[in-house]
């Protein structure tokens, strides 16, 4: 059983963002073989939104349990939200048709203000 993590996470507007989540045997404490899995991360401002403020798919690993999610930064300019709840999870390849959670937690984002002009 893979044990999902609580992390609240501060995302700066218009810089990168990148959290890698390590999948973990719950028994064991060994890294889970995730190759061929799919993993998303969505967040929302209220847990009745339909729309995500950041809707993700995760760069997937393999026997390292390893899934990396980047959050680009042209993705945060113009937002206006503050605080979201995210839910990350991870799904098992066919014909499993098992989710994990990964993780769950708060985003809070940090507005910019100044912005680089092109000339």
């Amino acid at each position: 059983m893979i044990e999902p993590k609580k992390q609240d996470f501060t995302l700066y507007q218009g810089a990168t963002w990148e959290h890698t989540f390590v999948v973990l045997d719950g028994e064991t404490g060994l890294p889970v073989d995730v190759t061929d899995c799919t993993a998303t991360l969505q967040a929302r401002e209220d847990v009745d939104d339909t729309v995500p403020v950041l809707n993700l798919t995760g760069e997937v690993g393999d026997s390292d349990g390893l899934i990396k999610f980047t959050v680009e930064p042209d993705m945060t300019v113009g937002e206006v939200w503050s605080a979201a709840g995210y839910d990350a999870e991870l799904a098992w390849p066919s014909p499993s048709t098992k989710v994990d959670k990964l993780g769950f937690g708060k985003f809070k984002l940090v507005r910019e203000f100044t912005r680089e002009t092109a000339p």
